[in-house]
């Protein structure tokens, strides 16, 4: 789908993540008893610093979405999308990292790419606060992901 019809579907979308996702943002101000428990189950700092920007992602992602659709949803469409897409992403992250899933690494290279991606489209907004904002956790997440990904254990193909 192209044109009107697949902008339309964004936004709708969109929304949707914005009111789905609204009870699940997390700042870094939370107590033990508000953080679920799959989250501190880390075991090593970096892999703690990815899942911290993982969840700062997603949050101003999703603040990203909001505003976007407040201003110009059509101009801003690739925008919307790529927050939309990489919210959802930096989440899963977040469950494999904290679950030492052995797919966490992989999926941990998916992710930068799609925030470096979702950092230039969201920079082309600078004057806006909330979209430079996004951008740079976008950026933070984005390289601590890559490392993460660049520490993969070495896996032996039987």
């Amino acid at each position: 789908m192209t044109g009107p019809g697949r902008l339309a579907q964004s936004i709708a979308a969109a929304e949707a993540l914005k009111f789905r996702r609204q009870p699940f943002v997390v700042s870094r101000h939370l107590t033990p008893e508000d953080t679920p428990m799959a989250i501190s189950t880390a075991s090593s700092p970096i892999i703690e610093r990815c899942i911290e920007e993982c969840l700062q992602c997603a949050r101003w992602c999703s603040k990203c979405v909001e505003e976007s659709l407040s201003h110009d949803p059509a101009k801003m469409a690739e925008c919307i999308r790529l927050c939309h897409e990489c919210a959802p992403v930096c989440d899963t992250c977040v469950t494999l990292l904290s679950g030492n899933s052995r797919f966490a690494y992989q999926l941990c290279a998916v992710c930068a790419d799609m925030c470096e991606a979702c950092a230039i489209e969201c920079g082309k907004y600078s004057n806006m606060e909330t979209m430079r904002e996004c951008a740079e956790a976008c950026r933070r997440c984005a390289k601590t992901c890559r490392e993460v990904a660049k520490s993969a254990p070495v896996r032996h193909v039987a």
